[in-house]
């Protein structure tokens, strides 16, 4: 194999497939990158893969001579770095030693035979869609936060592709927060489909640049492609909750209240919050008082007036939460403008309508002595 090409160009295109490899391989081909080069067409593929995800970016070159190397990615990686020629030529023999030449520097780098590189897996497509990359990564942005990439169950490491006539919904969940975010399609898709997304593909995905992906999902794997980048990850396995029940359909008391005003105070009252992690918001008609208290590290107490537009508490109401989980889904959505907060008591899960279809849910701490409604 032997080409040519611009070296900021080969240092984007590594840059984007090394995504892909393996961190600390314990199988020494998974530490290389896979280089093919087509006389044919002028293009060179790089591929990288851990087994779980594979990352393909192409690129155009002049290329002398087909042929495929594996050449170690971080090594290179770290050369092209620091080269200043503006050109690069690849040379690779048939002892899969690959001679790197830019300007004054010449270099010659070990690496394997290309056959020991993983084939790609072959996918049955089930579901096929195209959707703006804004439009996926703020679904990710504002769906897939409330997961806990620590939980013992497997098939909540992840976020919920949840495909449902014109619709998809992008929704996370650990059992005491749910995020959820969806868009409408102006065509339904063929039939409901749920698959769930593992935390690295998400990651993948968010990186996306350019306007327009393509996602194809089988029944254990995702396969995208945007512009120059194909990607494809194995898919989480197991049954997701029935989420839908932990969102109130209808609450009987509603608030309008502004983002920015609650986040800056839910920050201020977690500064001594962190080995009791909860509030107290006690609800009037007039205002939110809020309290935090630590043992070890003090008490603090804040208040906020509110406008819910009707008489809507006979008596104060007080409600615990974690403030890092409201936090979280009011940072996830930006944590500007207004939004509506509802609830149906001080124990039954809460609801953050931000509108354009993004909704966050905190299940409230229950306290002894709290009331149902």
């Amino acid at each position: 194999m032997k080409f040519t090409a611009n070296r900021k160009t080969i240092f984007e295109a590594l840059s984007n497939a090394s995504k892909g490899a393996a961190l600390k391989a314990m199988i020494p081909i998974l530490a290389n990158a896979l280089f093919e080069a087509n006389a044919e067409t002028g293009r060179i593929m790089i591929t990288c893969t851990d087994l779980q995800q594979r990352v393909n970016v192409f690129f155009d070159a002049e290329v002398a001579f087909e042929g495929k190397a594996a050449i170690p990615v971080n090594k290179l990686l770290k050369m092209l770095k620091n080269l200043k020629g503006a050109d690069v030529t690849f040379d690779t023999d048939d002892k899969n030693n690959t001679t790197v030449t830019c300007g004054t520097t010449t270099a010659v780098l070990f690496g394997l035979p290309p056959t020991e590189f993983p084939e790609a897996r072959e996918i049955a497509p089930e579901t096929l869609f195209s959707i703006d990359v804004k439009i996926l990564k703020d679904l990710i942005k504002h769906g897939a936060y409330a997961f806990d990439p620590n939980d013992s169950r497997s098939h909540l490491k992840g976020a919920l592709f949840d495909l449902q006539g014109n619709d998809i919904a992008v929704v996370s969940t650990d059992g005491k927060r749910l995020a959820k975010a969806t868009h409408t399609f102006t065509e339904p898709f063929a039939e409901a489909k749920q698959y769930i997304v593992p935390p690295f593909a998400l990651a993948f995905l968010q990186g996306l640049t350019g306007d327009k992906v393509s996602i194809t999902f089988s029944e254990k794997q995702m396969f995208c492609m945007a512009g120059d980048i194909s990607y494809s990850s194995t898919l989480v396995q197991g049954n997701y909750p029935a989420y839908q029940r932990l969102i109130p359909e209808k609450c009987f008391y509603s608030l309008k209240i502004n983002a920015e005003t609650l986040l800056a105070k839910m920050q201020t009252l977690s500064v001594v919050s962190d080995d009791n992690p909860y509030i107290s918001m006690t609800l009037d008609n007039e205002k939110i008082d809020f309290k935090s208290e630590s043992i070890s590290n003090g008490i603090i107490t804040d208040s906020m007036n509110i406008t819910p537009g009707a008489e809507q508490f006979e008596n104060p109401m007080t409600i615990f939460f974690n403030p890092a989980f409201i936090s979280s889904a009011l940072s996830a959505c930006g944590g500007t403008g207004d939004f509506y907060f509802s609830f149906n008591s001080e124990v039954m899960p809460a609801r953050f309508d931000f509108g354009n279809g993004v909704i966050g849910i905190v299940v409230p701490i229950k306290r002894k002595g709290a009331a149902t409604k």
